[in-house]
């Protein structure tokens, strides 16, 4: 899913801007995405009940 989303900007990007330029975009956003997504996965264990045994 991640790569796809950096080819997809990059190949948005590509049209005006260096092949550089346009990975770095990509790149960029992926990180975004990925970051948001750790950020919800933390959120949603720290929400969690937790289950003790003994």
């Amino acid at each position: 899913m991640l790569g796809t989303a950096a080819g997809a900007r990059a190949a948005t990007e590509a049209g005006g801007s260096s092949p550089a330029a346009a990975l770095a975009a990509g790149y960029d956003l992926v990180f975004l995405v990925a970051a948001g997504l750790g950020l919800a996965i933390a959120m949603v264990s720290l929400l969690l009940p937790r289950h003790r045994r003994g």
